[in-house]
């Protein structure tokens, strides 16, 4: 009998032992899910953000080609005022 009534605890301490063990594991299973869902957040914020680079960074060349092709223009018209002024100034003669 007195054999049997310390099993009996032992399969108590043991249950409670297990028991402890679950609900740290089912913490560490919960954690890990939030987790997961946290990184698939992220990452398709990265991806957002890396489009949105992206999309700048072709905005940026398109821009650059635009202002040297503005200042070819521009020099092409200075020139062409200066041409004309030197005319003004032959035909005044």
């Amino acid at each position: 009998m007195h054999e049997l009534r310390e099993d009996n605890i032992i399969l108590i301490e043991t249950k409670t032992m297990l028991e402890e063990q679950l609900m740290v594991s089912r913490a560490r299973g919960d954690k890990l899910h939030e987790l997961e869902k946290e990184n698939l957040q992220l990452k398709s914020k990265l991806h957002d953000v890396e489009l949105d680079r992206d999309t700048d960074k072709k905005r940026i060349e398109e821009l650059l080609e635009e202002n040297m092709v503005l200042e070819i223009a521009q020099k092409q018209s200075m020139n062409e005022s200066v041409h004309l002024g030197w005319e003004l100034e032959q035909l005044s003669k």
